[in-house]
């Protein structure tokens, strides 16, 4: 689960939980990062922040009434913005070992190394990607990525042209 947070201006840390809570079977599930004031908690700021909490033993069978929660524990004001559940995620270690695979096969691709490529294909993490992603989640990646490179055109668009020594120069010669 992801959501962005962020405490105006001078307030103080409020004691907040973010949680998927639910039941299985007769017992209670509940999994929680603390944010803002209190032991091992994440500090807010300001800024907007992402903030995830990943469950890593969500039950797969007998699991009832699942929710997510934020829980302002004390006094406070939290602004909060886009929560987003996924169904499966990856920390930034995770990100890197795919990002290495898959430049490692394009290269493979391009000089023509066919059987290394295969090889690579073969092993965990493109096995663990077929099993667990169908297309409807590729698309909605597809489009979500989309929707980023949109904005981040728009933000770039919006910032002012540099008018740095080297670009002023280049400007006259041109």
């Amino acid at each position: 689960m992801a959501v962005w947070l962020r405490i105006e201006e001078g307030n103080p840390q409020p004691p907040l939980r973010i949680a998927v809570e639910g039941l299985q079977g007769r017992q209670e599930y509940y999994r929680f990062a603390p944010v803002g004031q209190g032991e091992g908690a994440m500090p807010l700021s300001a800024d907007w922040a992402q903030i995830v909490l990943q469950v890593d033993d969500l039950p797969t069978q007998g699991l009832e009434s699942l929710r997510v929660r934020l829980d302002l524990l004390g006094p406070g004001k939290v602004c909060v913005d886009e929560v987003r559940v996924f169904d499966l995620a990856f920390d930034e270690t995770q990100r890197v070992q795919l990002s290495k695979m898959l430049a490692l096969i394009d290269h493979q691709l391009t000089v023509g190394d066919l059987g290394g490529s295969v090889l690579e294909l073969d092993g965990h993490w493109p096995r663990f990607l077929e099993t667990h992603i169908n297309e409807q989640a590729v698309a909605i990646a597809a489009e979500e990525g989309d929707r980023q490179r949109a904005a981040a055109a728009a933000e770039a668009s919006r910032q002012p042209e540099r008018t740095g020594m080297l670009d002023r120069l280049r400007n006259w010669w041109q």
